[in-house]
């Protein structure tokens, strides 16, 4: 039974070596793992650091969405004041859209633009070219719709009154049954 003991070393010697074996696979595959995932060990001066990073990062989107919000107010104010010059463009300058309203367009328009900003931007680029060809015919017509009643009206004056058929009547004749 001397043997016994003997195997019980060799048998020793394998399990570790496959112990040994195995945690270095294992090993190596959780190194992969973090290389992976960008991973490694902790380091608390790295982890303070990260948190001050994050803290800086959130502060200045905090600051870039406040100047968001006054490009947003800007560009509704520019839209409104705008679409006003517009309007007396083709109705004359007597045509004045009250503060309140350009407030309460500015305000409506803020959020929107702000979230749509960029994206409307592109639209309106793309689109542009329709977009002022429209204007202009809309133009052309308001002018000559304005033209043609001013013509009209021109005439109507120029006209003399018709005088009243009162007077100028036929004499009723009799006629036999």
């Amino acid at each position: 039974m001397s043997n016994k003991p003997e195997n019980t070393e060799i048998e020793t010697e394998q399990t570790e070596k496959i112990d040994e074996s195995q945690a270095a696979q294992v090993a190596a595959s959780l190194d992969e793992f973090d290389k992976d995932e960008g991973l490694g060990d902790y380091d608390p001066a790295e982890a303070e650091k990260a948190e001050k990073e994050a803290e800086e990062k959130a502060k200045a989107e905090a600051e870039q969405a406040e100047m968001d919000d006054q490009a947003a107010q800007f560009s509704a104010v520019m839209a409104i004041n705008t679409y006003e010059s517009t309007i007396q463009m083709l109705v004359g300058s007597q045509f004045k859209l009250s503060e309140t309203e350009k407030q309460k367009a500015v305000d409506a328009y803020g959020p929107v633009i702000k979230k749509y900003g960029p994206a409307a931007m592109g639209w309106f680029a793309q689109w542009k070219d329709e977009i002022m060809a429209s204007v202009v015919t809309g133009s052309i017509i308001m002018n000559t719709v304005r033209q043609v009643k001013n013509i009209k009206a021109e005439k109507a004056a120029n006209q003399p009154k018709a005088e009243p058929k009162q007077g100028k009547e036929k004499p009723r004749q009799k006629v036999a049954a």
